[in-house]
């Protein structure tokens, strides 16, 4: 299989309870979705942000309105921002 379809067989697998009732629960799924995304095991967060690219285009307008908020933008811009050390 390539990468691409490895990710949503296996998302459909392991996410389906969840995707199922995201119509329901978003904020569960986009809670779990921003953990994963940010895991240090590269392969982790690289399904998981497929993933989010499966739902935003599948799940509908209560995914979309929860994924828009801040909270999960910002757990998103955290794996962008550099780490930065404070020295106390």
């Amino acid at each position: 299989l390539e990468p691409g379809i490895e990710v949503t067989v296996l998302s459909v697998n392991v996410f389906f309870p969840l995707y199922f009732n995201v119509c329901f629960r978003p904020q569960v799924a986009t809670r779990l979705l921003a953990h994963k995304i940010q895991s240090p095991q590269e392969r982790e967060s690289l399904q998981a942000l497929t993933l989010l690219e499966v739902c935003m285009n599948n799940c509908g307008k209560h995914f979309h309105s929860e994924a828009t908020k801040f909270r999960f933008l910002n757990e998103l811009i955290k794996v962008l921002s550099p780490k930065v050390q404070t020295y106390k």
